[in-house]
């Protein structure tokens, strides 16, 4: 009897994120300035350089690896689990 593996698809939804950068003014140093938003969960921040967008990537994504475990452990337990999601 043959198995199918099932596969992740390389690009999930829930690492899915919307960047949007302003436009550059003439005379003006080349300053990142924009707004990300997570597409899943509606997260959202406005950043001013390149490492606050990391830093805001970085902690979503971390937020929804827990909250993936979590879930995991409600559907083997049946018990409840609190969902908190915060705006940066």
């Amino acid at each position: 009897m043959q198995t199918h593996r099932v596969s992740q698809p390389r690009f999930p939804a829930d690492r899915a994120f919307v960047v949007q950068v302003a436009v550059a003014e003439l005379g003006v140093p080349d300053v990142p300035l924009g707004r990300a938003e997570h597409v899943v969960s509606g997260k959202a921040t406005r950043f001013a350089s390149w490492a606050e967008l990391v830093v805001f990537i970085e902690q979503v994504l971390a937020a929804g690896e827990t909250e993936s475990r979590t879930c995991k452990v409600r559907g083997r337990t049946g018990g409840q689990v609190n969902r908190v999601i915060g705006h940066f």
